[in-house]
């Protein structure tokens, strides 16, 4: 039987669409429950200004890492939408912490009650984790950047957890069987906002401590496959949300010679990334 819920752990705005746009598309689809949780707002990401287009007069946005995690967070709604309207969505730092018996308690700052479904803010919160950044350290792996301290990386993992735990226990309760989807222990490619999202996810697995809840993630060759042509027309709707970020967004043709590639979008460092034909996931056994 399919889950009743899953869960999406990601590091920043658009992370959710490049890396498991399909599994949520496909997932809310199918009249699961589907949230995500953002760990920052992405401040401290590269900004795309193409001239000629919608992002030529973004450049600003550079220097001034609050009004950029503004600005993707309008995008990640654009994107959530088009993945599926039904779709939950919380900021890390916005779910309270707890002492694992669900009581919601003061901790590192303020706390509020969790945004309603289909909805996010960027709240002034005490307790607000921020981007760490990232710094290349060789071809294709990321580090942490040396210029910058005090980002999500460095908030202890049993805090950052917390905050998860009881939004498992609750979809435990009222779904029954639970996935909780992140990256797997390297992030993907490094990035230490990635690596923390993995650690935090699967502590917060560990604690709830159900054998119904299950985590997967992602994968370049993992046991699970979900096919992403059939929501195709969605995860390429929600990458075009993200101007800021995303660019040169295109179906592939049989001139590529790339198979098994459904389109191409480029990052920054304009470099043609596919968007294969199926995603691909492991299901981890153990912490």
């Amino acid at each position: 039987m399919p889950p009743e819920a899953f869960i999406f752990v990601h590091a920043h705005p658009d992370d959710e669409t490049l890396w498991t746009g399909g599994l949520i598309a496909t997932a809310a689809a199918s009249g699961a429950r589907v949230v995500v949780v953002t760990c920052t707002r992405g401040e401290r990401g590269e900004v795309l200004t193409v001239p000629g287009t919608a992002t030529e007069h973004l450049g600003f946005l550079a220097d001034d890492g609050e009004a950029l995690g503004a600005y993707r967070t309008t995008e990640l709604r654009a994107a959530l939408n088009a993945l599926g309207p039904t779709i939950e969505h919380h900021y890390l730092d916005e779910l309270p912490t707890t002492n694992y018996d669900d009581a919601p308690t003061r901790h590192s700052g303020v706390w509020r009650a969790a945004t309603q479904p289909g909805t996010s803010s960027l709240a002034s919160l005490g307790t607000m984790y921020r981007d760490s950044g990232m710094a290349w350290i060789a071809p294709g792996v990321a580090g942490p950047d040396p210029r910058f301290t005090g980002g999500f990386a460095s908030v202890p993992v049993a805090e950052a957890a917390s905050r998860l735990v009881p939004l498992i226990r609750d979809a435990k309760r009222a779904s029954g069987r639970v996935v909780v989807v992140t990256y797997g222990p390297d992030g993907g490619y490094g990035h230490p906002d990635h690596v923390h999202a993995h650690r935090v996810a699967a502590s917060a697995v560990n604690l709830a401590n159900n054998d119904a809840v299950q985590l997967w993630e992602i994968a370049t060759d993992g046991d699970i496959k979900v096919p992403v042509e059939p929501v195709l027309v969605k995860v390429l709707t929600a990458l075009r949300a993200y101007p800021s970020q995303i660019q040169n967004i295109k179906l592939a043709s049989a001139s590529d010679g790339a198979e098994g590639v459904l389109a191409w979008f480029e990052l920054s460092n304009a470099v043609p990334q596919p968007i294969r034909a199926h995603e691909a996931y492991r299901l981890r056994t153990s912490a």
